[in-house]
C-alpha cells in the first residue's frame, strides 16, 4: 500500500491509500523503501510505502501502558502517544479529530488546544458542532484553547524549551485537579516554515518532546498543513513522530526513529553547515 503527500505551497494535498490520482503522477524511484517521486512543483514523497498481504497497514498490537485506553481514527493508541496529523483543510482535521476531542471530554479528560488566532473562532465553532459544550467546558478549564503566539513564542521566536515546558505544564496541571488525562493538539505555525532556523527548531522539539511523552500517556497531536512545507521537512516530521494520520487513516509510522538519533544527525548536519553549538 502506498500513500502519498504532495508537499510544498504549489500543491499541497494528501492522496489516500490508492487513490487513482496517484496515478498521474511522475514514476516515482525507489531507495530503501523510501519511495521518492519529483512533483514538478515544490517536491513530494510517498510517505509510508509497506508491502502487507491487507490493503490497510497493519498497525502492531501492544498492550497500552495504563488503564486508560484513547481511541483516534478508530485506532487504539495503546501508549504510543505523540502523533502527527497531515491535514489539508480545517474539514478535513474536524472529520477525522472531531470524535476524539469529543469522546475525551465525555470522559471527564482535560482538553487543551493550540490554534492559530485567526482561526480561534472557527475551532470553537467546529468543536460545538460535534457535540461539544464549548463555553461551559471552558468555564470550567476542562476545556482549553490557546493562541499559538502564547504558547510557541518567547521574544518573537519559537523556543524548544519554554514549548516543551508548556505541554509538560499542560499535562500535570490536568492530573493536578483531578483529570485522567489530557488531550493535547497543536496547531503549528505556518511563519516557522519560511525560516530554516525556525524549521530545524521545531523538528528539533519534535524529537526532543518524545523524551517528555515517555513519562506520560497523555496523547498529544501536531497538526501540521502539507502545502506549508516541503519533502525534506515532511520527512523530517514523520521521523519524529512514532505514529501518523495521512488521508485520515492513523498508522504505526515505519520512518520514525529514537529521539537520540535523529538528534544526533541533527547535529551533524549543523557541523556540516560550519555551525557549532
Amino acid at each position: 500500500m502506498t500513500v502519498w503527500i504532495r508537499c510544498g505551497s504549489e500543491a499541497g494535498e494528501v492522496i489516500g491509500a490508492g487513490s487513482r490520482r496517484a496515478s498521474a503522477w511522475p514514476a516515482p524511484s525507489v531507495s530503501n523503501d523510501r519511495i521518492v517521486a519529483p512533483c514538478g512543483l515544490s517536491g513530494c514523497i510517498i510517505s509510508d510505502s509497506i508491502r502487507t498481504s491487507s490493503p490497510t497497514v497493519k498497525v502492531r498490537r501492544c498492550m497500552a501502558t495504563s488503564e486508560h485506553s484513547v481511541q483516534l481514527a478508530g485506532v487504539d493508541l495503546a501508549g504510543r502517544n505523540h502523533v502527527c496529523a497531515f491535514f489539508n483543510t480545517i474539514d478535513e482535521e474536524h472529520r477525522v479529530l472531531g470524535s476524539f476531542y469529543k469522546d475525551g471530554l465525555d470522559r471527564g479528560e482535560k482538553a487543551a488546544h493550540i490554534v492559530d488566532p485567526a482561526n480561534w473562532g472557527e475551532h470553537l465553532k467546529r468543536l460545538a458542532e460535534v457535540g461539544i459544550h464549548v463555553q461551559e467546558t471552558m468555564l470550567t478549564g476542562q476545556l482549553e484553547v490557546l493562541s499559538w503566539t502564547d504558547a510557541y513564542v518567547r521574544d518573537h521566536r519559537f523556543d524548544q524549551d519554554a514549548m516543551l515546558a508548556t505541554v509538560e505544564n499542560l499535562i500535570q496541571s490536568g492530573a493536578a485537579v483531578g483529570y485522567p488525562l489530557t488531550r493535547l493538539v497543536g496547531h503549528h505555525m505556518d511563519w516557522l516554515f519560511l525560516d530554516k532556523p525556525a524549521t530545524r527548531n521545531l523538528v528539533e522539539y519534535e524529537a526532543r518532546l518524545n523524551r517528555v511523552l515517555s513519562k506520560y500517556d497523555d496523547p498529544v497531536i501536531c497538526n501540521y498543513n502539507p502545502s506549508k512545507f516541503g519533502a525534506n521537512v515532511a520527512m523530517d516530521i514523520l521521523r519524529t513522530h512514532p505514529m501518523v494520520i495521512i488521508g485520515g487513516l492513523l498508522r504505526e509510522n515505519p520512518f520514525f526513529v529514537p529521539p537520540e538519533q535523529f538528534l544526533d544527525e541533527m547535529q551533524e548536519r549543523r557541523l556540516a553547515r560550519g555551525v557549532v553549538e
